[in-house]
């Protein structure tokens, strides 16, 4: 019982659990098709994102730049992993369809 008041309490209500989280995202023209948009986790979180583009690009999570960012060749799933280390907004860009380089998703970290 004590153990479920924990976890209820450190994630907040309505708040995501914490532990390893993978993300679907599917692009078509450099836009996002898949949902959710936003995507939650728990700082500390092991997050893996598996992205299909139907163009090639280059995907990166802002704040996460060194050490994140996805080569997606056409119609291959890529795979990558990272430690959501940080609490915040993170915002997932396509660069390399379109001039605008757009926002596609976000990762929203919460506070563990």
């Amino acid at each position: 019982m004590l153990v479920a008041l924990y976890v209820a309490l450190a994630h907040g209500p309505g708040g995501p659990a914490p532990g390893p989280k993978t993300f679907q995202i599917v692009l078509r023209g450099g836009r996002l098709v898949s949902s959710p948009a936003i995507f939650d986790a728990v700082e500390g979180d092991v997050v893996t994102l598996a992205v299909l583009s139907d163009k090639p690009a280059t995907l990166h999570v802002h704040e996460y730049e060194q050490q994140f960012v996805v080569t997606l060749d056409p119609g291959e799933q890529a795979l990558s992993t990272f430690a959501a280390n940080r609490a915040g907004r993170f915002a997932v860009h396509v660069m390399g369809i379109d001039p605008s380089h757009p926002e596609v998703a976000a990762i929203l970290v919460h506070p563990r």
